[in-house]
């Protein structure tokens, strides 16, 4: 494996890793659902989910397409982006509700740049 490629599978694992915990975590564990379980969140980890996988596809060579990749990226980035924004600027129902998601979001961040700069 490439360092690409190595940093495609650690990355999309860490997306989807977080993903599969805040879905069964705050849709199946937390009793009665928080507010934090809103459309707009579930869309965010349905999203982690799909790019995430797509992430690791990629890192095995399953898919190789170019534009796969880029919107793979960029739909990713600019998805996370948003949530560090959310945080920074206090937003309600935000999906970074605390630190602890705000750094690994940001762990996220620096793996897409690191994938981008291989």
């Amino acid at each position: 494996m490439s360092q690409k490629e190595i940093f495609l599978l650690l990355t999309g694992l860490l997306i989807v890793g977080e993903a599969i915990a805040l879905f069964v975590g705050m849709g199946f564990i937390v009793k009665p659902r928080p507010e934090w379980w809103s459309r707009k969140n579930i869309t965010f980890l349905m999203d982690d989910l799909f790019f995430g996988t797509i992430l690791i596809l990629l890192a095995f060579g399953i898919l190789n397409a170019a534009w796969i990749y880029w919107v793979s990226i960029i739909s990713t980035f600019l998805s996370h982006a948003w949530r560090d924004a959310e945080f920074v600027a206090g937003f309600p129902n935000r999906f970074c509700g605390n630190s602890a998601l705000f750094v690994v979001n940001n762990l996220k961040l620096v793996g897409l740049i690191s994938i981008v700069m291989q």
